[in-house]
């Protein structure tokens, strides 16, 4: 009797199995649209000064378009109105800063609102970090038209 051939290689477990991509004639696959515009993972910061710089940066990313928003909005409201523009950037940060800080406070609010068991709920500290972010953005923003309303005077 003809003995079988034994096995040199390990079987590869279900994870590592993978489909043969076909080959479109002869030609190397381009990457479709999404694989192009999705993001590489970075790596978790090693130091605590990674971490807290990451952090002031995505939040000074997040303030700066906050920041261009409502600037934006006080040259509409200067082309369309004629008013003093050091005045209306002024109110229009402090306005826009009071409705970020609401914005806050009701998101955070909502949470205990919506679910009965807000206080087991494991998302209740992701509600409470949006809370103090949009608390400090809204706070930033305030003391920005608090700045630009004395210089202008």
């Amino acid at each position: 009797m003809a003995e079988r051939p034994r096995r040199r290689g390990l079987t590869p477990l279900s994870g590592e199995l993978r489909a043969a991509e076909p080959e479109i004639l002869g030609r190397p696959r381009r990457r479709s649209l999404r694989d192009r515009l999705r993001r590489r993972p970075k790596p978790p910061p090693k130091t605590w000064r990674e971490a807290i710089a990451r952090g002031l940066a995505r939040f000074g990313l997040i303030v700066a378009i906050f920041a261009a928003l409502i600037v934006g909005i006080a040259l509409v409201i200067v082309w369309r109105t004629g008013a003093e523009l050091g005045r209306t950037v002024a109110l229009a940060f402090l306005i826009g800063g009071v409705i970020v800080l609401a914005g806050g406070f009701a998101s955070s609010t909502v949470g205990s609102i919506q679910t009965g068991y807000y206080y087991v709920n494991p998302d209740r500290e992701r509600v409470v970090s949006n809370t103090f972010v949009y608390a400090a953005i809204g706070i930033v923003l305030v003391l920005i038209g608090v700045v630009v309303d004395q210089t202008v005077r």
